[in-house]
C-alpha cells in the first residue's frame, strides 16, 4: 500500500503509505513511523522532502495536506476551492529553484468534488 517515495539530501527515505502513514527510513537503515495529525486517519498518499529545510510535505488520501517539521506538524487551513482541504493528495512537487519556496499539490477528484492544483508560496 506504498503511494509514494521521497528522499532528502541526508539519505532519510520518507514512504507515505495508504494503511501504514507515514514512515521514516534513515540512512542507517532504521525504519521508524510517524503519527499522523490527529482527525485525519492513517492514510498518506503522497510526500515530498523540501530541500530548502529538510521539512516533508505530506498529503492525505481523504483530502487535504500538512507539512511535518521537527516532530511537529502544520496542517493547511485552506479557504475556498475546497478541493484543496477534501480531495485525495496525488502528488507534491517542490520547486527547489524558487524563494521563497513553492510547492505545488496536485489533487484528484473524489466523491467531495473535482481536483485540482494548489500552489503555496511562502517560507
Amino acid at each position: 500500500m506504498v503511494s509514494s517515495l521521497s528522499f532528502c539530501d541526508d539519505g532519510t527515505l520518507w514512504i507515505a503509505s495508504l494503511l501504514h502513514g507515514l514512515a521514516r527510513r534513515s540512512p542507517s537503515g532504521a525504519i521508524s513511523y510517524v503519527d499522523l495529525p490527529p482527525g485525519l486517519g492513517n492514510a498518506a498518499s503522497a510526500v515530498a522532502c523540501d530541500p530548502s529545510d529538510g521539512s516533508v510535505w505530506v498529503g492525505f488520501e481523504w483530502g487535504g495536506f500538512g507539512r511535518y517539521d521537527g516532530g511537529w506538524w502544520t496542517v493547511a487551513a485552506v479557504s475556498p476551492p475546497e478541493f484543496a482541504t477534501h480531495a485525495p493528495v496525488r502528488s507534491i512537487q517542490i520547486d527547489r529553484w524558487a524563494s521563497p519556496r513553492i510547492v505545488y499539490i496536485a489533487h484528484a477528484a473524489s466523491r467531495n468534488g473535482l481536483g485540482g492544483v494548489t500552489v503555496y508560496s511562502g517560507p
